[in-house]
């Protein structure tokens, strides 16, 4: 069992705009072997997420910092799963199972009398099966899943609308196949599909459609008539070990999908929409070392090259050829993890990201690439049997490096967080 409570408060500086916002997770969990060869899991959750915000006048004409609303999204999940593991023949494994989920998403605004937005729930029913045939050095993974989902809507930008249910029935597949030819040589093809229906924030958005470019109005702008995502993924990899202690992991991927939706930021506004790209294609490489020299020290390094873009656009062929947003072409990282005696151990990776676009447009310029440095130090101390303590600082943008983000935000440089973990 798990339960986590957060409280995030915000003071931006100004009167009336202050940020309050409280998350609540909780999870539970069940394993048992019913059989020998048969294992039963159930798992079962709780999101909560109720976001509170002031909103004034200081990007009107003229700025005025007087409360002008107050506003909220409230949005609750509840994740279920259940499955049952069968052993067939000597290795081979059978999954079957069902999962269950609920979501609503509300929205509200507050000027004087609260005036409700968006009011919706959201509903995904998946059956999936999945065999794994151990066939000496050869392992052979095909599975199916049928996806049932469906959205109904009270209320959108306050008022009933005209259309106030949907729903899509889908078939999935994936299938996978891994040689260990021995234990210093591995190679491993997947090959999957994929679909995504809109969110009910994409579809109601946090503000009135007539909302979008007004640069005085922050929020997610809502796009009724997004479509859904479908998509056929493919992948190759290799893993070698050439000698004790070295790994190294290659892997090349092409994702193709058609209706992307991607998230975009409105030009010359603090908006973002959720938009059909189009159909796209991303492919792919990645490479990535780890090297554990003794019991102390051990250091990693990956590169992940990626090309994404739209290929075909029937409603705007202008956005043909045009670059996925937040997509890095590449992104290098390395670092090295140390243990030191006593339960000391340390942490220090350093990551490097080419620029990405904010807008899916053959015009779009991108953001500046930037370096970041972070690092954990954490000191574990065992007080008794069955008590531990840690204590841990994460050290963040160690190099103060302050560099464009997407949304207009920039980052504020270093940081440190610090914490105690108590488990019994």
């Amino acid at each position: 069992m798990y339960a986590n409570r957060t409280w995030h408060t915000v003071d931006a500086g100004l009167i009336n705009r202050d940020i309050v916002h409280t998350y609540t997770t909780l999870n539970a969990g069940y394993t048992n072997p019913i059989a020998d060869k048969a294992t039963i899991q159930a798992k079962v959750g709780y999101r909560d997420y109720v976001r509170r915000w002031e909103e004034d006048g200081i990007w009107e004409d003229p700025k005025s910092r007087e409360l002008r609303s107050e506003d909220g999204v409230d949005q609750s999940v509840i994740p279920a799963d259940v499955s049952l593991s069968i052993i067939t023949r000597e290795s081979d494994m059978l999954t079957v199972g069902a999962d269950y989920q609920l979501a609503s998403y509300e929205t509200s605004r507050e000027i004087g009398e609260i005036s409700p937005g968006n009011d919706a729930t959201a509903t995904a029913f998946g059956f999936y099966a999945q065999e794994e045939l151990r066939l000496n050095k050869l392992i052979l993974r095909a599975g199916g899943r049928y996806n049932i989902i469906s959205h109904d809507i009270d209320l959108l930008q306050g008022a009933p609308p005209g259309d106030d249910s949907n729903s899509w029935n889908k078939v999935l597949f994936s299938g996978g196949a891994r040689y260990n030819h021995s234990d210093e040589l591995a190679v491993y093809a997947n090959l999957g599909t994929s679909f995504k229906a809109p969110s009910l924030k994409s579809v109601g958005g946090t503000i009135p459609l007539a909302s979008k470019g007004d640069s005085t109005i922050s929020g997610h702008v809502p796009n009724p008539d997004i479509k859904p995502e479908s998509g056929t993924s493919f992948d190759v990899g290799v893993n070698l070990r050439p000698s004790d202690g070295l790994q190294v992991g290659l892997r090349g991927f092409n994702i193709l999908l058609a209706d992307q939706i991607a998230q975009r930021a409105v030009p010359d506004a603090p908006q973002s929409e959720d938009i059909n790209a189009g159909n796209t294609t991303t492919r792919g490489a990645e490479v990535e070392i780890t090297h554990r020299l003794n019991e102390q020290v051990e250091w990693f390094a990956n590169y992940t090259y990626t090309s994404a873009e739209v290929t075909e656009n029937t409603e705007d062929p202008s956005k043909v050829g045009a670059k996925i947003n937040f997509v890095p072409e590449s992104a290098i990282g390395v670092g090295v993890h140390l243990t030191f005696p006593q339960g000391l151990r340390a942490t220090v990776t350093a990551q490097s990201y080419s620029g990405i676009y904010q807008d899916i447009s053959t015009d779009a310029e991108p953001l500046d690439g930037y370096i970041l440095v972070n690092a954990r130090i954490e000191q574990r101390v065992r007080t008794q049997d069955g008590y531990d303590l840690s204590l841990y600082l994460e050290p963040y943008n160690i190099t103060n490096q302050t560099f464009e983000m997407p949304w207009g935000f920039q980052d504020p440089g270093f940081s440190a967080n610090g914490g105690l973990m108590v488990s019994f």
